[in-house]
């Protein structure tokens, strides 16, 4: 299958998890986040605002301000650039680009944070990422690749064998599901 079978297919199976389960599964998923070694020694964290049927990241969002107050959120500045912002509060945010609820600041930020916990539309085994297709996170993650903690957050049914990989791709160090915690070696 190519990248845009997959986006189809996998979308489906994850808006089919009924919205409790998914609640229970983001809950557990963000617990086993904040038990990684390395979000627990973390300074700055990067984080995603969730979006329709993502891995809800409104407790982790939460809880990570109460314990680091370090927290930034993605921001669509133009159809080719993203920037993080930091945020301190939900107050903070409003909807953007796509809906999606972004930081309602504009500065940029040149910190590189310990931890940037990654949305996907699938993954596999080898930490292969896929998004919707836009390119912001393959465009952003290759400046923090090597500095950061990658960690990709997904719910189990969004596992793919294999994920077609470019070299503009690129791997999680982590990917945290409900069901595992899949270190990528």
């Amino acid at each position: 299958m190519n990248k845009n079978e997959i986006r189809f297919e996998i979308i489906q199976k994850r808006d089919a998890i009924d919205p409790a389960e998914a609640e229970r599964y983001s809950q557990i998923i963000a617990e086993r986040i904040m038990s990684l070694p390395e979000y627990e020694s973390a300074g700055d964290v990067f984080l995603y605002a969730s979006f329709r049927s993502e891995v809800a990241t409104r407790e982790l969002f939460l809880q990570t301000v109460e314990k680091k107050g370090h927290v930034y959120l993605p921001k669509v500045m133009s159809r080719t650039r993203m920037i993080f912002v930091r945020v301190t509060s939900v107050d903070e945010v409003k909807k953007g680009f796509r809906g999606i609820f972004e930081p309602v600041g504009t500065e940029d930020t040149d910190v590189v944070p310990s931890v940037i916990v990654v949305p996907m539309v699938a993954f596999d085994k080898k930490g292969t990422r896929l998004g919707y297709g836009g390119g912001f996170y393959d465009r952003t993650l290759p400046l923090y690749k090597g500095k950061s903690f990658l960690c990709g957050a997904a719910f189990s049914c969004q596992y793919q064998a294999d994920i077609p990989c470019d070299e503009t791709d690129i791997r999680m160090d982590a990917v945290i599901t409900e069901k595992e915690t899949m270190r990528i070696s």
